[in-house]
């Protein structure tokens, strides 16, 4: 059976009011507090067990996990190294082609050059009629 949602118009309202960055800045706070949740589950771990691994106390450890806190680069990098863990991962951009640009064309002795059908040495010019 699907389950169907309602969304008061108002709030629906006041939510596409909402500006983007501000939509996105808060669909990070929650992913990296669900990442972390995950993580703890994952190792059966509590808040506290994080609080103690990172040296922070656990109010601390619980405002995280709130999915409201405005983590820092430093912060995100303590956690990870206490949970042994990546919260975060940056993508890494390659090139398109991972194959070598082609060399220039060098010809070599063995060249030749056909001229109406009749092969000539590079080295040689053509007769001149």
């Amino acid at each position: 059976m699907t389950k169907v949602y309602y969304i008061d118009p108002m709030f629906k309202e006041a939510l596409e009011k909402v500006p983007p960055v501000t939509r996105r800045e808060a669909d990070f706070s929650f992913g990296i507090a669900k990442r972390i949740n995950d993580i703890l589950k994952k190792k059966g771990w509590s808040k506290t067990d994080l609080a103690k691994a990172t040296g922070k106390k656990t109010p601390v450890v619980t405002k995280w996990m709130s999915g409201m806190h405005n983590f820092t680069m430093r912060t995100i990098a303590e956690i990870e190294v206490a949970l042994g863990e990546e919260i975060i991962t940056v993508k890494q951009y390659k090139p398109k082609s991972t194959r070598p640009a082609p060399k220039p064309y060098q010809m070599t002795r063995s060249a030749s050059l056909y001229v109406n059908e009749e092969r000539i040495p590079y080295n040689k010019e053509p007769d001149k009629e």
